[in-house]
């Protein structure tokens, strides 16, 4: 059977779609990070060839070679990113053709596969992607927690124990993040935030991402700094947004907006924030497909696959029957 593979991977976990040539979808499953700038190349080569692997095991492809695998990864956004994660990938997997791109590319054609959009992810990292009727694109942000990811967990969290310091040292305003943060990280006291965030750099920024979800509780809970952090991230995503739009010049019409990542999973309150402050009218829209079902989509593209209406509505039916019987989650 000719097949092709996709994987979108994020700072936390990634998520592998098993195609077959005719639109069948063969297996999904879920591994580890992909972000080689927080884990490194060598370890996301192992979460890649470790998914490919467990993959044709699922879908009983052992013995096939994929026609085409697209690895669409946080951090891959730039050539030269991508040349070094497929040196080390192409030493692990055996396939025909593959492609490293980044993971908004998977967001922005599960989005809207022949029409245009905008794809906003933030999750781990923050990224605006956009594509227009004739198939430019455009992109912003995605330059990692160092240089970028305004909006994102990572920020959230870094927001969320700056405040707490500063709540505690009397030089910033009192608020709820002070014994939540103590309590979630399990700490005696607020100070030792600093070694559980210093301890482990290698952790560090998954660790902040992970107490995203305390501002937003805090927020829920009438505490005002918090609100204020989701007040600046709004803003930060609404400004990458803006900068797409300007890029493409949609901002003449109604713009699609597809929202993917773990802050707007749960909560609608950061994205309220961000439609608030975009230049331009957004519609909310819900992706067609899954991430990973997108890169399954470029690689089937790159397998000289037509992708037309009736290969579409087959994926459709496909995915929908594997989540249905899959335990996978938010993939």
């Amino acid at each position: 059977m000719e097949y092709v593979i996709g994987i979108d991977g994020g700072g936390s976990a990634s998520t592998a779609t098993l195609v077959a040539l005719d639109g069948t979808v063969l297996a999904l499953l879920r591994g580890g990070p992909g972000n080689y700038l927080l884990s490194g190349v060598e370890p996301v080569a192992r979460v890649m060839a470790q998914l490919v692997a467990e993959g044709k095991i699922l879908a009983e492809v052992e013995r096939e070679i994929p026609r085409s695998i697209c690895l669409a990864l946080a951090g891959a956004g730039r050539p030269r990113a991508q040349r070094t994660v497929l040196d080390a990938v192409r030493e692990r997997i055996p396939a025909q053709d593959i492609l490293v791109t980044s993971d908004g590319v998977a967001a922005l054609v599960s989005a809207f596969p022949g029409r245009s959009g905008v794809a906003l992810i933030a999750g781990t990292g923050s990224l605006a992607m956009a594509v227009d009727e004739r198939g430019g694109s455009a992109r912003a942000g995605g330059w990692g927690h160092l240089l970028g990811d305004d909006g994102s967990g990572y920020d959230l969290g870094r927001r969320a124990v700056m405040a707490a310091l500063a709540a505690q040292n009397g030089s910033g305003e009192e608020t709820l993040l002070l014994p939540k943060l103590a309590a979630h990280i399990g700490l005696s006291s607020i100070d030792d935030v600093i070694d559980w965030v210093y301890g482990d750099r290698d952790a560090a920024v998954s660790r902040l991402a992970s107490l995203a979800p305390l501002v937003f509780d805090a927020a829920g809970e009438g505490d005002r700094v918090s609100a204020t952090i989701l007040d600046q991230a709004g803003q930060a995503l609404a400004h990458l947004v803006d900068s797409v739009i300007k890029q493409l010049r949609l901002d003449s019409v109604v713009v699609p907006l597809c929202p993917f990542g773990g802050l707007f999973r749960d909560s609608y309150a950061l994205l309220e924030r961000v439609i608030a402050r975009t230049s331009v009218e957004i519609e909310i829209v819900p992706p067609r497909f899954s991430p990973s079902l997108g890169a399954s989509l470029v690689a089937l593209g790159r397998a000289d696959v037509d992708l037309d209406a009736d290969l579409l509505n087959r994926l459709d039916r496909s995915e929908r029957a594997w989540r249905c019987r899959s335990p996978i989650s938010g993939a």
